[in-house]
């Protein structure tokens, strides 16, 4: 990058603020606590929204469960 460059979007710093935000918003929680946190989260893209519907509704895999 030279020095004319000027970053618009900084994404690391993005992803870091928000990994931030969610681990005070979900600190001390138990695992079942994390699990309901996430599948009632109000995603604000509709993608993200029809990819978390099938977790909300109980079909697929339970993130909570541990692998045996």
């Amino acid at each position: 990058m030279t020095e004319d460059t000027h970053k618009k979007f900084d994404c690391i710093r993005f992803v870091r603020e928000v990994r931030a935000e969610i681990a005070r918003e979900t600190a001390g929680m138990s695992p079942e606590e994390r699990v309901r946190y996430y599948r009632t989260y109000p995603y604000n893209d509709p993608v993200l929204e029809r990819l978390a519907d099938p977790a909300r509704a109980g079909k697929g895999a339970d993130p909570a469960a541990s692998p045996e």
